[in-house]
């Protein structure tokens, strides 16, 4: 049997080959690598801890780059809470879509963010019953921060939105979750309930 000896540069050529074509599926699939260290106090963001802490740490991150949105929805239509659930099992599938939807404010604080909020959300508006709506599903809205400045937890909301997708997020548990996120074109108060 004959050996043959390889090059002693080849395994540096075959990381490099391997790191080019990572980056191009990723670039094919619109992802976004980072690589770097990070500040302290994205760092605290990213594991809740005290922006406080100047422990300094380095980070691969990947982001993806949103999709480009039509400048805008020419009309919104009312979808029934069987429709609504539809698009929550798929919602990649039905995303461009404009619809109109209802809820209740879940968590819309330091921790989301100026334009971003956590909310349950349905198809059909409902009115509270002993200071409670069971709207069906926890969903994700972002939009322009005036838009969205008088907003905040407990509210009931009527909203003009565009299904964006899917949105996975860490849970406080450590799991994943998933939900349905929607762009808000415009969103007004329909009552607030104290909790």
């Amino acid at each position: 049997m004959v050996q043959r000896k390889l090059p002693k540069n080849l395994p540096i050529k075959l990381i490099i080959i391997s790191a080019i074509t990572l980056c191009v599926i990723l670039a094919t699939l619109g992802l976004v690598l980072t690589f770097g260290a990070t500040s302290s106090s994205e760092t605290a963001k990213q594991n809740n801890n005290s922006p406080n802490d100047t422990s300094s740490s380095s980070s691969l991150s990947v982001t993806s780059t949103p999709a480009p949105t039509p400048a805008s929805c020419d009309t919104f239509n009312p979808v029934s809470d069987r429709t609504w659930l539809q698009i929550v099992k798929d919602p990649d599938s039905h995303a461009g879509e404009c619809i109109i939807v209802y809820g209740e404010v879940t968590q819309f604080d330091s921790a989301t963010g100026t334009d971003t909020f956590r909310a349950d959300v349905g198809g059909t508006a409902q009115t509270p019953n002993y200071g409670f709506v069971a709207y069906p599903t926890n969903t994700i809205l972002t939009g322009n921060s005036q838009d969205l400045s008088e907003v905040v937890q407990g509210d009931l909301f009527k909203a003009n939105v565009e299904v964006v997708g899917s949105e996975t997020y860490d849970s406080q548990l450590g799991g994943k979750i998933t939900t349905p996120e929607l762009e808000v074109y415009t969103i007004s108060n329909t009552g607030h309930l104290s909790n």
